[in-house]
């Protein structure tokens, strides 16, 4: 589905923006694909975006490109047919709470905001739920994933699927970035596949609401997805039903 009337969609979803008065809902991922060689070429408009989003809210260009690639494949204008909008896939009622949050714009579907928006609420799932739980939080909602935790229900297929087809996309970043870190000019990616969750990705923020860049020191992402993440902590995040 193409780009619509933001707001029309407003309209439609009957949501309310002022501050305070949304909450976080879960994000819908684009047609299951996977990359085929290399990085997205489709990526490079957007990569001056990505890294200033990362540097913003310290999380990996790695990620913000996983993340992009599986929910829109890169298209600026995509809206799902459950209403997520742009390029990370954000529903209405995400969008306008990370607006409030973080002075972004009123188009959810400029790439620059979609972006910056995608980033922060990466991060906020991210500091509530930690490196295993981020992508399913991502993708079924907060509210969700912490009934998930609460209660050992099985997260929806869907969601187990968009973090499979997220973690390929991660691991093939990780090949591209080896080979080039390395100064080798073959195509021709490592034979062993280096782990993404293997080492510090998201950096710590000296103050969590700062909209400063996040100072350099890592935070601890050693567990992989599907290990058992930390008890959340309690914020005010929930979903949409």
């Amino acid at each position: 589905m193409r780009r619509r009337s933001w707001g029309l969609i407003l309209a439609l979803a009957g949501i309310a923006t002022a501050p305070g008065a949304l909450a976080l809902a879960p994000v819908h991922a684009g047609s299951p694909s996977d990359w085929t060689t290399g990085r997205a070429s489709s990526s490079q408009p957007y990569e001056a975006l990505i890294a200033e989003a990362a540097d913003r809210f310290g999380v990996p260009k790695t990620w913000i490109r996983a993340v992009i690639h599986a929910e829109s494949g890169f298209d600026p204008d995509a809206v799902s047919s459950a209403g997520a909008l742009g390029l990370m896939q954000l529903m209405p009622a995400t969008y306008a709470e990370m607006r409030s949050l973080h002075g972004l714009g009123a188009d959810p579907f400029l790439p620059r905001d979609n972006i910056l928006a995608g980033a922060a609420y990466l991060r906020h799932l991210h500091d509530r739920f930690g490196s295993s739980g981020v992508l399913g939080a991502y993708n079924a909602g907060p509210g969700r994933y912490a009934e998930h935790l609460r209660t050992g229900r099985a997260l929806p297929a869907e969601t187990r699927i968009y973090e499979q087809r997220v973690r390929r996309a991660l691991a093939r970043e990780a090949r591209v970035e080896a080979v080039s870190g390395a100064g080798n000019p073959s195509p021709t990616p490592p034979t062993t596949s280096p782990d993404p969750y293997g080492s510090p990705l998201f950096v710590r923020r000296a103050a969590p609401a700062s909209l400063a860049a996040p100072a350099a020191v890592p935070a601890p992402m050693a567990a992989p997805i599907g290990a058992a993440p930390a008890r959340a902590r309690s914020l005010p995040l929930g979903d949409r039903e």
